[in-house]
C-alpha cells in the first residue's frame, strides 16, 4: 500500500484534475461521501444519530460538508459549525457549502468560542464528531478558532463522543507523524486516495485510530514528479519475504 506525502497527494490531484479524470468538485464529492459510508461500514446505520461537524474554510472543510449531506440524506441528525466567516469559503468547497444548505442541513457560521460554544451546547450528547478543520497541507500549531475547534473536538472524544478524521486528524503532520501542542486524537480516519505517512509513523499513528481509504479515482501517477516509493508493508508483503516453514 502506497504511503504518500502531502505534496505527492497534491501532485496526484492536480494530475486527476488536469488530466481530464476528475473535476476538483467530484473529487470533493466521492472523498465526503466515502467518509459516510465508510463510518456506516464501521459503525453501522446513521439514522436519528447525532452528528457535530466541525469544517474550516478549506478544502478540507468542504469534505466535512459532503460528509455532512451525505450523513443527514441517510437519516443522521447532523449540526455544522464552520470555523471562520463564510465569505472565506471559495471554490469547490462554496459550491458544496450552497448544495448543503439547499439540502436544509443547519450550518452555523462561527466568528468566535462562544458561538462554538453555543453550537456545541445544542445537544447534551453527541454521538459522532468530524474533524473537518485543517487538511494535510496544514503546518505548525492550530489557532485561534481552529485551536478552539481542536480542544472541543478533545472533551467530546474525553467524554465518549466518537471522532472521526476526515482524511488526517487535525495537528498532525501528514508527512512525519509529528503532532502540534494541541491536536485531535480521532477513533477512526478517512483517507483519501492514498493513506499519508503521518498516519502510520508514531506519534501521529496514536492519534489516527482505525484508518480506512477511500478510493476518489486519482490519477495513477503525477508527470513530472518524483517515482513515489514509500509503502506499507502488510502481512502478504511480509509473507512473502519469510522462507517456507519445513513441514517436519
Amino acid at each position: 500500500m502506497l504511503l504518500v506525502t502531502a505534496e505527492e497527494m497534491r501532485l496526484l490531484d492536480r494530475a486527476t484534475i488536469d488530466g481530464g479524470l476528475a473535476s476538483g468538485e467530484t473529487l470533493m464529492e466521492r472523498a465526503g461521501a466515502g467518509v459516510a459510508e465508510s463510518m456506516e461500514r464501521r459503525y453501522g446505520a446513521m439514522l436519528a444519530l447525532r452528528v457535530l461537524v466541525l469544517c474550516g474554510t478549506g478544502n478540507n472543510g468542504g469534505d466535512g460538508l459532503v460528509a455532512a449531506r451525505v450523513l443527514a440524506a441517510r437519516g443522521a441528525e447532523v449540526h455544522v459549525a464552520l470555523l471562520g466567516e463564510t465569505g472565506r469559503v471559495r471554490g469547490d468547497a462554496l459550491t458544496h457549502l450552497e448544495r448543503l444548505t439547499d439540502a436544509g442541513v443547519p450550518v452555523a457560521s462561527v466568528a468566535d468560542e462562544s458561538e462554538l460554544a453555543r453550537v456545541v451546547a445544542a445537544r447534551d450528547r453527541w454521538d459522532y464528531a468530524l474533524d473537518a478543520l485543517l487538511g494535510t497541507g496544514a503546518r505548525g500549531e492550530p489557532e485561534g478558532l481552529l485551536r478552539a475547534g481542536v480542544d472541543v473536538l478533545r472533551r467530546l472524544d474525553e467524554g465518549g463522543t466518537r471522532v472521526v478524521a476526515v482524511d488526517i486528524p487535525t495537528g498532525v503532520d501528514a508527512d512525519g507523524g509529528a503532532i502540534a501542542r494541541r491536536a485531535v486524537r480521532a477513533d477512526l480516519t478517512v483517507t483519501f486516495g492514498h493513506p499519508k505517512r503521518g498516519l502510520f509513523l508514531f506519534p501521529g499513528r496514536a492519534f489516527a485510530g482505525a484508518v480506512e481509504v477511500v478510493d476518489i479515482g486519482l490519477a495513477p501517477h503525477a508527470p513530472g514528479a518524483a517515482a513515489m516509493t514509500v509503502s506499507l508493508a502488510t502481512a502478504p508483503d511480509m509473507a512473502v519475504l519469510l522462507p517456507a516453514r519445513d513441514p517436519r
